[in-house]
């Protein structure tokens, strides 16, 4: 269609949202824009009044290139980084391809997934550091989200990957410890990350921590190595059970769930590790079936408290401490355990 100026073609895209059409359907109705004003498309934008915004098409090529130039920076730096460290041009070029397949790997599975949905777009590889932010395309400073940003029945904005591109979501403190490159410093960070691989250990910047314990350190910022710390422990606790040859209790195997599990689950596995220990104290009467059934306890009500909307953060806050206060006290007491039966 063509229009006299951009506030006829305005004024067409608002009438269509009038009668019901999407911003995605009026879109292709209206199509682009193009005119002394400049080039326009219309973009859903669930804040405005309008449900809607022209985007200058101008402007956002000219962010698109900022981003591209952005991202070769810290091709570059990695590049850099890596020849520093002693490898090759041809070696630091190699360990690049490898971290941009990364990249692109977890771009095919958000592709596949927002095609199972019907949806183009509905799921994309996110920067964990933005590029805008210094970020790099790499699998280690990536993730799956959601591409638009949507609202909930209460209101609430959940921002996508789209509307984030300038945000930096967590504090760069916590980042390494997660593999994550800090702002400002992708590429020299995921060439340490790998010179640091090559040199000594494959797994060296593998913490085993779970989605669960990189959600928490994100959320709790300020207790990165209470969570690491009990981590390690969980995996070694398990790690001296398998040793041992002693199999883990129920309760045990509910407790590494209810840890691992996302918030909304974490009070089903609550309430089923409290039985389960329940159960254990009443079979196996014994200081430590009692203290587990204790702990399990106050990690129930405390997650339980977390449904309340004004308890929600601090009784989530206080839940994860318990839970990982316990497997800490769990992780101690088979050490010792272990450690008494060999002697």
């Amino acid at each position: 269609m063509e229009f006299k100026n951009k506030k006829e073609w305005e004024a067409f895209v608002d009438k269509g949202l009038a009668d019901g059409k999407t911003p995605q359907e009026m879109n292709k109705l209206a199509g682009k824009y193009d005119g002394p004003e400049g080039r326009f498309s219309v973009q859903q934008a669930q804040k405005s009044k309008r449900g809607w915004t022209p985007v200058n098409l101008a402007v956002r090529a000219k962010r698109g290139k900022k981003r591209a130039d952005a991202g070769k920076a810290q091709d570059q730096a990695m590049l850099d980084t890596l020849k520093k460290g002693g490898l090759s041009d041809k070696e630091a070029k190699a360990v690049l391809k490898k971290e941009k397949q990364s990249y692109k790997r977890i771009e095919a599975r958000a592709s596949a997934l927002s095609k199972e949905l019907g949806i183009k777009g509905a799921i994309q590889a996110g920067h964990e550091t933005g590029k805008l932010k210094g970020g790099i395309d790499s699998g280690r400073n990536a993730r799956l989200e959601r591409g638009r940003s949507t609202v909930k029945p209460d209101g609430t904005i959940v921002r996508g990957n789209q509307s984030r591109g300038l945000h930096d979501e967590f504090s760069d403190k916590i980042k390494p410890s997660m593999g994550i490159p800090r702002s400002g410093r992708g590429g020299e960070d995921t060439a340490l990350m790998n010179l640091l691989e090559i040199d000594e250990n494959p797994k060296i910047m593998d913490l085993g921590l779970t989605p669960k314990n990189k959600q928490d350190m994100k959320v709790y910022p300020g207790d990165p190595n209470e969570i690491i710390q009990a981590r390690q422990k969980q995996l070694a606790a398990i790690e001296e059970v398998k040793t041992s040859g002693k199999p883990i209790s129920k309760a045990q195997a509910l407790r590494i769930a209810r840890m691992t599990a996302p918030m909304w689950l974490s009070l089903g596995f609550g309430t089923a590790a409290l039985g389960a220990s329940v159960n254990e104290a009443t079979q196996n009467p014994s200081f430590e079936t009692f203290e587990d059934a204790t702990w399990d306890g106050l990690n129930l009500l405390a997650d339980a408290a977390s449904l309340v909307p004004l308890l929600a953060v601090p009784a989530e806050g206080a839940q994860k401490l318990l839970g990982v206060a316990h497997q800490a006290r769990v992780a101690t007491r088979n050490l010792e355990n272990t450690k008494t039966f060999r002697n």
